[in-house]
């Protein structure tokens, strides 16, 4: 019979990820990645059948140990392991009913969570672009641009409204979505929705040339890596 879906929002919800390993060195790297990518890892448990020897140079059964409760473990000596289905076979007598199963190997990576959008930044419009951009930086995102124009923007907003014309007191949430990307640009302001860990942003803002302290723009970043004389600076968006 199966469980019934967990509640939503699930908060408190834990998962069960199943790890067969056969001698395998990328086993340590496998789980201590599933950790350390995990949003909440208190609540990820990993059964591991661990067909290593005692001599096993890759430590894998020392390494688990370190994980208390939350790596379950089924040891089983090299000699006597016959293929994939009982390995995983031992790995799902380590379920403890948690409501997530993930089946996995012993030799892989996850996705890195995804970088949200602050929904704090109210009434804020020029300048989301500049943070969000820092912050995927930081999280170890890279930027690429197109060398040919594949879409094009609608600047004007004669023919719609924006969400200011409902919403005309929203100065001073403004003020204060302003003055929280500042820091975080200037600061490097961490916290859910802040920067990440992977690259600094003072590495960002040697990156892009853009000089948030001091308000400066480096040339290369002012002209696109191209000399002025190619552009056309009396010309208009309609001629």
């Amino acid at each position: 019979m199966a469980l019934p879906p967990p509640a939503i929002p699930d908060l408190i919800s834990t998962i069960f990820v199943s790890i067969p390993s056969y001698c395998d060195s990328e086993c340590q790297p496998t789980v201590a990645h599933l950790f350390a990518t995990a949003t909440a890892p208190s609540r990820v448990f990993a059964g591991l059948c661990l067909q290593h020897d005692e001599g096993d140079p890759t430590q894998a059964i020392a390494f688990a140990a370190a994980y208390g409760d939350q790596v379950r473990v089924k040891r089983m000596h090299p000699a006597d392991a016959t293929g994939p289905c009982l390995a995983r076979w031992e790995t799902q007598q380590l379920w403890r009913g948690e409501p997530y199963y993930l089946q996995i190997d012993s030799h892989m990576r996850y996705a890195q969570p995804a970088v949200m959008y602050d929904p704090s930044l109210t009434h804020l419009f020029f300048g989301e672009e500049n943070v969000m951009a820092a912050r995927l930086w930081t999280h170890g995102y890279d930027f690429f641009a197109p060398t040919e124009a594949v879409v094009y923007h609608l600047w004007s907003r004669s023919h719609r409204p924006t969400f200011r014309d409902h919403q005309r007191n929203g100065t001073a949430a403004q003020q204060r979505s302003i003055q929280r990307v500042l820091k975080m640009l200037k600061e490097g302001d961490g916290g859910p929705c802040g920067l990440g860990r992977v690259r600094t942003i003072e590495a960002f803002v040697a990156a892009q040339g853009v000089h948030y302290s001091t308000k400066e723009i480096a040339w290369a970043s002012l002209w696109s890596n191209r000399d002025p004389i190619e552009f056309d600076l009396a010309a208009t968006p309609e001629s």
